[in-house]
């Protein structure tokens, strides 16, 4: 007899790695999760160690195989953090010992210099986005300017989880998901442009080739093998930024449903057949050929982390964080939270801030407000995209957002919505499941994948006592929001005139 099959998955995170081995009908195998180091050496700088991401993925792949019993692995699907840049020599030399990650504003100054381009409004039209610091291909810019022999020596820019495939296959291709995110790509084309190559000062030969998420790119090598414990010659596909195969694992493949996703960052999105063009709205190309325009907080779980840092805390665990914050009423006795500790991806400079702070609050208070406090930025989000005419009904939640009650409680009853949280909340790598199932055979069509693998938890419903009381508190929330651009906007500027802005 035949073993059965087993698909394995990896997603890197900002702040882990997890590894993982499912059946065909998503029964969990294994799963493996490890730490990852974050640098912060300035303010706006944020970097990481790619061979800390290789050693730990080849751990604990190596832990995985070694649970796997009965099973045959048939693929390999990695996602990731998306919008870094990896500089590899022609011989597949890593030039940075640490790369700038996706929430690093080093590369500001290039995006204001894009924004007096002639033809600025056109070229967002092209990449279906608008521009930002996030976009890689910015990133990429900012090493040439800064770092121009590093450029000169690189033969090619690899984003976090085309590393890891590199190390996996020895072949260097990127997916249409990560393309998307790159400001490099045109939407209608899938392919780089040459007006946004120009543009950006990006040269077509320093890029890998794009692929869709599914597709086999190739297959574990010898090296690979040892380090890892996989089987040679499995095959691995081009897999896709964190978010977007999120978005497969959670089952979010049609219109009327809104995904939540809380991790370092929190996102929000819908899915459609085309980007929606709007300079409030970001579009990233899904793991199955859609597109997810959505609304991106850079700052979600790692508020949770900096609150309790912040509050010598360092120690308590998530649990205990949720409940001191039960401990206290809705609205934290009048005490608002915004969320901005990394600014915002599009819009006007906003910062963090805590208000209404009495004798009266305690650590409870602090951490109920940052729970509340992300919910209300993300709703401000999802009124975006509402606005935009992307309606949905329901919410899925899939991301540490969702393990908590208390979280989805509040997110039910500021969004108005039901929430369903999913069974297995590790979304990105049941996402990772289905594209290798998919790219084998195993599952006929992206439906066909979800169907098997996907499992949703009954829905948090809200409370209409509730709703009613954190949408008039919401508008606090929004006359805080507004007030706090004006004042940020003048200490942008203070900055920009004594040179400490994170772009120097």
């Amino acid at each position: 007899m035949n073993p059965a099959p087993a698909l394995l998955a990896v997603d890197l995170g900002t702040g882990s790695v997890r590894v993982a081995a499912f059946a065909p009908d998503g029964q969990q195998l294994a799963y493996y999760a490890r730490g990852l180091t974050l640098y912060n050496p300035a303010p706006g700088h944020f970097e990481q160690d790619p061979e800390q991401w290789w050693q730990e993925t080849a751990r604990l792949l190596g832990r995985v195989m070694a649970d796997l019993s009965g099973v045959r692995p048939v693929a390999l699907s990695v996602c990731g953090q998306m919008h870094a840049v990896l500089p590899l020599d022609q011989a597949g030399t890593l030039l940075l010992p640490r790369v700038p990650l996706w929430n690093d504003k080093r590369c500001t100054a290039q995006v204001r210099a894009f924004s007096r381009h002639p033809q600025a409004s056109q070229l967002e039209a092209l990449a279906a986005n608008p521009a930002t610091a996030a976009w890689s291909g910015f990133r990429i810019s900012w090493l040439r300017r800064y770092h121009p022999k590093l450029y000169e020596r690189t033969a090619t820019f690899l984003t976090p989880k085309d590393y890891l495939n590199f190390r996996l296959t020895g072949v260097r291709a990127s997916d249409y998901s990560e393309g998307s995110g790159s400001f490099l790509m045109e939407a209608a084309g899938l392919n780089y442009h040459p007006r946004l190559l120009e543009a950006l000062g990006v040269e077509r030969d320093k890029l890998p080739p794009l692929y869709p998420s599914w597709q086999t790119i190739g297959w574990v090598t010898a090296a690979a093998a040892e380090e890892t414990g996989l089987p040679r010659g499995l095959p691995v596909t081009a897999g896709g930024g964190d978010f977007p195969v999120a978005l497969l694992g959670m089952g979010v493949i049609g219109a009327g449903v809104l995904a939540d996703l809380t991790g370092t960052s929190a996102n929000t999105a819908v899915v459609t057949a085309q980007p929606v063009r709007r300079g409030d709205i970001s579009n990233i190309h899904t793991a199955t050929g859609q597109w997810a325009p959505c609304v991106v907080l850079e700052a979600g779980g790692d508020c949770l982390h900096w609150a309790r840092r912040a509050l010598a805390a360092s120690r308590l665990e998530f649990a205990d964080f949720i409940h001191l914050a039960e401990t206290v009423p809705p609205g934290a006795q009048r005490l608002l939270f915004l969320p901005y500790l990394s600014g915002q991806r599009l819009g006007p400079p906003v910062r963090a801030q805590f208000f209404g702070i009495t004798h009266a609050h305690g650590p409870g208070h602090f951490y109920r407000a940052v729970l509340e406090g992300l919910s209300f930025a993300a709703h401000r989000g999802n009124r975006t995209l509402l606005a935009a005419g992307l309606a949905f009904e329901r919410v899925i939640a899939a991301g540490g957002g969702a393990r908590s009650h208390l979280w989805l409680t509040i997110k039910a009853g500021i969004y108005n919505r039901p929430v369903y949280p999913l069974h297995n909340l590790e979304s990105g790598l049941l996402g990772g499941a289905a594209l290798g199932g998919l790219s084998i055979g195993l599952y006929a069509d992206t439906a066909a994948a979800v169907a098997r693998l996907v499992r949703w938890q009954p829905p948090v419903r809200p409370d209409p006592a509730l709703a009613d009381y954190y949408a008039r508190l919401g508008e606090i929330f929004d006359a805080l929001y507004a007030s706090n651009v004006e004042l940020c906007s003048r200490l942008e500027e203070l900055e920009r005139m004594t040179g400490q802005g994170p772009d120097r």
